[in-house]
């Protein structure tokens, strides 16, 4: 963990350092010139499916409800900016090779949710793993949770945090 946050401090810096001293207004890059391959959630592991199927036709539901309270304009601007829906399963169902192999293969935008965990612990014992064994599903069935150094205090980088272990929508 220790490493991958130097690693991202260490490409913030870098990224800093490539502009020149010597180029001009005019002939600077503005924002909008600059394309970067990234990934979002660039720390994502797969959500176990059982956990998705669970959920899938609630949100779904709460999905529908809201679509349905758009206006015609509201509806088009949405379709406009989402012209390939997916459902809700499909949109949680991916993952990424490490952050290295990432950078390696030419990433250059990485978005990684850092969230505090002082004590430690925090991320142990995932409550969408506890709901599912509460409903009978044997621990071994799910996909495993990798707790490599989650019982250490120091940020933790979760993807879908309060999908996976809070369960708070």
């Amino acid at each position: 963990m220790k490493s991958t946050l130097l690693a991202i401090t260490l490409i913030m810096m870098a990224g800093s350092a490539v502009a020149s001293p010597k180029t001009t207004n005019e002939q600077a890059l503005k924002m909008n010139q600059i394309q970067v391959l990234g990934t979002h959630n660039s720390y994502s592991q797969f959500v176990e499916p059982k956990l998705l199927d669970l959920f899938a036709k609630p949100i779904q539901s709460k999905m529908s409800s809201f679509m349905s309270s758009m206006t015609e304009a509201q509806m088009e601007k949405f379709k406009e900016e989402h012209p390939n829906p997916i459902g809700f399963t499909e949109g949680l169902n991916y993952s990424y090779h490490s952050l290295t192999e990432q950078l390696d293969a030419g990433v250059r935008s990485l978005a990684i949710d850092i969230f505090r965990d002082p004590e430690g612990g925090r991320f142990l014992n995932p409550a969408g793993y506890s709901l599912l064994k509460s409903k009978g599903i044997d621990e071994k069935s799910l996909l495993k949770h990798d707790t490599t150094d989650l019982e250490k205090p120091w940020f933790k980088s979760v993807a879908c945090c309060r999908f996976r272990f809070s369960l708070k929508l």
